[in-house]
């Protein structure tokens, strides 16, 4: 079974080929091979090709090139088809950003909510390849309990204001259909770091830097950190984890270590 135009390869260890394979999972190999076996004799070679018209373009609006499969995309799941956006997909997404970070021997790996927050990490860690920065959007809880399924040891948590006030009030996935910033919970937050903020106007919470004393913003990072550290360490038993508080701006609150 080979790729044509328009399916990747696999450039990276961490799938179910080595790299060097074309990307197609091995779901979709035993389906082919279970339907095309009892119509050909068992001693007839035969080579099957896939092709995917307009797969390289379409590959670029994927996690493929974050995974090191290159030149198309890949071939999935059992159905082929991914439901866009659809919780389950998502997080299967992590699963394997996750799997493919701890092939590439990366000896920590970090997670942010999106491009903006990776963009200001990765100036923490620039050793780092880039298969050690993994996208979790708002599935913190359920990309935690996967880096401890793959017993991956050191883990840096990159998060922005807003989803951190959900998470330090124990939101673990900061969706807003799930989650909504609660300003009595804030309002205790600030109480906490001795904070005299009024935050009755505010109506997101990245509003709190233009509020907040230049003086105090660093002790109620650290409470924020402290309270998502409560929620998210639990999950990470037999390992390191680093949360660092992002502004906008890109100013990276010292973190915790836990």
């Amino acid at each position: 079974i080979e790729g044509g135009i328009g399916v990747g390869t696999f450039t990276l260890p961490g799938f179910d080929y080595p790299p060097g394979s074309p990307a197609i999972n091995k779901a979709p190999r035993e389906m082919i091979c279970k339907n095309i076996e009892p119509l050909i004799d068992e001693h007839t070679p035969l080579n099957i090709t896939i092709f995917v018209p307009q797969g390289e373009e379409i590959a670029r609006r994927t996690f493929n090139p974050r995974l090191g499969i290159e030149g198309g995309i890949s071939i999935i799941g059992v159905s082929g088809i991914v439901k866009p956006f659809s919780e389950e997909a998502f997080i299967d997404s992590i699963r394997k950003c996750m799997t493919v970070a701890k092939a590439s021997g990366s000896d920590r790996v970090v997670i942010n909510s999106g491009g903006k927050s990776e963009r200001f990490v990765k100036g923490l860690y620039p050793d780092l390849p880039p298969q050690a920065f993994v996208e979790y959007g708002n599935y913190i809880g359920e990309t935690l309990k996967i880096a401890h399924e793959l017993d991956i040891r050191n883990v840096t948590l990159g998060v922005m204001l807003g989803k951190a006030v959900k998470l330090a009030a124990g939101h673990l996935d900061t969706h807003s259909r799930r989650a909504t910033m609660d300003k009595m919970f804030v309002q205790q937050l600030l109480d906490e770091a001795h904070c005299d903020v009024d935050i009755t106007s505010i109506t997101l919470a990245r509003e709190l830097w233009d509020l907040l004393p230049p003086e105090k913003a660093k002790a109620f990072a650290q409470v924020i950190i402290s309270h998502c550290a409560d929620h998210c360490a639990p999950l990470l038993p037999n390992g390191s984890l680093t949360i660092l508080l992002i502004t906008d701006e890109g100013m990276v609150y010292p973190n915790i270590e836990s």
